[in-house]
């Protein structure tokens, strides 16, 4: 196998892969599918409203970005312990790696 592709040797990866292949295709597909709505149904191929709600879909981003700084910066010098109970109620206890 070529070195590009070595992380395929992985199952774990081979499964996330799939999974974000098939989720970034359906978001594809419901983006294309809302604007063709827009356009075609939902107006008379208004290039003003296809523009909003392109626009729009970029709304979240554009909300959360600038916090984006202020959690690093909590992260960086709240202390690690801080950080690792945070993560902890989010997702729950980590689990201990059992050996082999």
């Amino acid at each position: 196998m070529s070195p590009t592709f070595t992380s395929f040797e992985v199952r774990n990866y081979r499964i996330w892969f799939a999974g974000a292949l098939v989720s970034n295709v359906g978001t594809w597909m419901g983006r294309v599918g809302q604007d063709w709505l827009v356009l075609t149904v939902l107006t008379a191929g208004s290039a003003t409203a296809l523009g909003v709600v392109t626009g729009l879909q970029f709304l979240p981003f554009l909300l959360l970005a600038p916090l984006v700084p202020v959690v690093g910066v909590a992260a960086a010098y709240g202390g690690s312990s801080r950080v690792n109970d945070c993560r902890d109620r989010l997702y729950g206890p980590r689990r201990k790696k059992r050996d082999t």
